[in-house]
């Protein structure tokens, strides 16, 4: 994941898989990201798939402090759905963050002053102008 200029996207998976938790998580917080959250999950969940292997840990444990950074509300429920059902298969995600935010679609409840409902500046435009009704 980067910041820096790496076309379109935002997203630098080759640096990505050799960044340290730390950085990792320092970018992942920030609303400069030029990525759709979408993007930011799949370069997460590669970067765990990375350090998972190389630690000899499980994704979850992998995860377990940079997976809070991900911005599920910002994510299309469709595309929600679809991650939910390959967590089921290989789990990284906590249960919780996924059923909160389906909690949180149902009831509309999508509070604009979390961190978590935040757009980012890659943040898909359509998906932006649900969030801000």
């Amino acid at each position: 994941v980067s910041t820096q200029s790496t076309g379109s996207s935002g997203i630098n998976a080759e640096y990505g898989k050799q960044m340290s938790e730390e950085s990792l998580s320092y970018i992942l917080q920030s609303d400069k990201l030029k990525a759709d959250e979408s993007e930011v999950l799949n370069a997460v969940k590669e970067w765990c798939t990375v350090n998972s292997v190389i630690t000899g840990s499980s994704m979850k444990d992998v995860a377990r402090k940079v997976i809070g950074h991900v911005r599920f509300s910002l994510l299309d429920p469709e595309y929600l759905s679809l991650v939910e059902k390959e967590n089921e298969l290989k789990p990284f995600i906590p249960e919780k963050v996924i059923s909160d935010c389906w909690r949180n679609f149902a009831l509309n409840d999508l509070d604009p002053t979390s961190v978590q409902c935040r757009p980012r500046d890659g943040t898909n435009t359509s998906r932006r102008a649900e969030l801000n009704t």
